[in-house]
């Protein structure tokens, strides 16, 4: 019954993170709106809102993939010192994480790759070696196994 618990509680830390984080993105950071047409047509009226939109994405994704990796930073951090929390906040990163690439998905090809393959690979970086310091082997040889 115990394990159940935790596992459930560690479901509903990481569902609240991932709404946490996509709620905080709708209520404090607005979407750019299709604007009404102006009378006639204007030939940048369209492509000045697509810029808007994937700046917006661009951005929602570099703040949902830097919370992501603060979440799993201390999902590791606290692993060894809280049962049920770490796995929550690990799991929920993977959420957020998952709602930055969404958000960004549709407009790759605005942003660039260059931008994303910066941001996964420092946060690639971060999530590595917070690992590495937290769940590595500590004053022992490593591959001991305990």
């Amino acid at each position: 019954m115990a394990t159940a618990f935790k596992l459930a509680y560690s479901l509903a830390v990481a569902v609240l993170l991932v709404l946490f984080v996509v709620l905080g993105t709708r209520t404090f950071y607005e979407s750019p709106r299709y604007p009404e047409q102006p009378a006639g047509y204007s030939p940048g009226f369209y492509e000045a809102y697509e810029e808007e939109r994937a700046d917006y994405h661009r951005n929602v994704f570099i703040m949902a993939s830097v919370l992501g990796v603060v979440a799993a930073a201390a999902g590791l951090y606290l692993y060894r010192r809280v049962e049920a929390m770490p796995l929550g906040l690990v799991l929920g990163s993977i959420g957020v994480v998952i709602f930055g690439w969404a958000q960004a998905a549709e407009d790759f090809d605005r942003i660039g790759m260059a931008p994303l393959f910066v941001v996964v690979g420092i946060a690639l970086g971060i999530v590595l070696a917070a690992g590495y310091w937290f769940l590595g082997p500590r004053g022992g040889p490593a591959g001991n196994g305990g």
